[in-house]
Parts: C-alpha cells; sequence; structure tokens
C-alpha cells in the first residue's frame, strides 16, 4: 500500500520537531517496502518540503516537568516549604536536562533545603555537586549559616 505524499508531508509538518524524523523514517520505509523508487515516488516539490522541514525544524527542548519541577523548587524554598523544595528539586535533577547553570542553582536551593530542614551532612553534599557544576551563592538570597555551609570546605 503506498502512502498518499501530501498526507505525509501534512502529518510531518503537523507534528512536534522531535517526532519528525521518526515520521519521515517511517514514511521512507512505507514507499520502499511498497515496490517503488524512492524518488518515482514523490515529487520533487515534496522532496524539497522535506529538505525544508528538515533545516527548519526546531531543536528538542528539555522536557516541560524537568523545568517546571525547578521553577517550582525555587519558589517552594522562597516559601519557606523546604521539603517540598526538596522533592521538587529531586525530580527537576532526576530528569537531567537541566542546562550546567540551571543544575547548579537547583542543586545550591537543594542544598539550602536540606540545610533548613536540620540535615547539614546532606546539605553539603549538594553544594559539592552544586560547585562542581559551577554554581556561586548569592550571599544576599540565602541566610549566613547557609552560605558559611556552602563556603565551608572551599
Amino acid at each position: 500500500m503506498r502512502p498518499e505524499p501530501e498526507l505525509c508531508v501534512k502529518s510531518i509538518r503537523d507534528s512536534a520537531p522531535y517526532t519528525k524524523l521518526l515520521l519521515i523514517t517511517l514514511i521512507c520505509f512505507m514507499f520502499f517496502s511498497s515496490g517503488c523508487a524512492f524518488l518515482e515516488a514523490i515529487p520533487a516539490t515534496l522532496i524539497g518540503g522535506y529538505v525544508y522541514l528538515c533545516a527548519t525544524a526546531e531543536p528538542i527542548q528539555p522536557t516541560a516537568p524537568s523545568h517546571k519541577y525547578y521553577k517550582e523548587g525555587i519558589e517552594s524554598y522562597k516559601q519557606f516549604k523546604y521539603e517540598k523544595a526538596k522533592k521538587l528539586l529531586d525530580k527537576a535533577l532526576d530528569k537531567q536536562r537541566l542546562n550546567r547553570h540551571r543544575k547548579g542553582k537547583a542543586l545550591t536551593y537543594k542544598g539550602a533545603s536540606e540545610h533548613m530542614m536540620g540535615k547539614p551532612n546532606e546539605a553539603k553534599k549538594s553544594f559539592k555537586k552544586a560547585k562542581n557544576a559551577g554554581a556561586r551563592i548569592d550571599k544576599n538570597e540565602f541566610k549566613p549559616a547557609i552560605v558559611e555551609c556552602f563556603e565551608d570546605d572551599e
């Protein structure tokens, strides 16, 4: 069964960027398996459309939940909800799609939450990871005891 080229292009155009490659691969497979030569089955304008789609596809963005957890975790810390902040920041870090700056910031807030929950050893571990990610602590944003804990092993 040969797929309709116009329908194929519409499916690709309307798809999320990270599924475009999968759809294009599937469509190519369908053309090859139908016994058609690939270039004979698809008009030149559709091949041009395919090239355009590949060239203009947006880069894959980190999944929304990772950034959602990141932002909500920091907000929870600022609202003095330290346990909630730690859980949300752990979820954000588990996704492993945060860039280095955000990872460092998430670890800093996680460590500050742990410190405020009375877990200084866990806080020091988080702070060490934050420093390895290049994070620095804002002395105006955190209490002096947290800053001291962050800078303790420098």
